[in-house]
């Protein structure tokens, strides 16, 4: 008989190990604005060949644009995750329009 004495935690779960990067730009004028943002997210699991394992990518662009009357809002978010790609998600979204009251002009002020 074998007196083999295998510590079987040690074979099975291993250290996880996670990254997390992203790039953001912003900048605009006097009447916009922009945001411009790019994330990576990586994250390897504990069991050995089992995982779980995750990676996400995620791109951001926010505009502001302020007109005189009006001020437009738009938002643009991709994101994709693995492994599985029926969480594949896409959005785009642009955000009501404010309107603002007109300042009377008063003759002679």
């Amino acid at each position: 008989m074998d007196n083999t004495d295998t510590n079987w935690f040690k074979e099975v779960f291993k250290t996880g190990i996670r990254q997390n990067h992203n790039v953001n730009l912003s900048g605009g004028g006097a009447n916009n604005t922009y945001n411009v943002g790019l994330d990576y997210f990586k994250q390897k699991g504990t069991m050995e060949g089992a995982g779980p394992n995750y990676e996400r990518f995620t791109a951001r662009v926010n505009n502001t644009m302020d007109t005189k009357f009006i001020k437009f809002r738009t938002s643009l978010v991709y994101s994709t995750t693995e492994p599985s790609a029926s969480t594949t998600s896409t959005s785009w979204a642009v955000s009501p329009t404010r309107r603002r009251t007109p300042t009377p002009c008063r003759p002679g002020a």
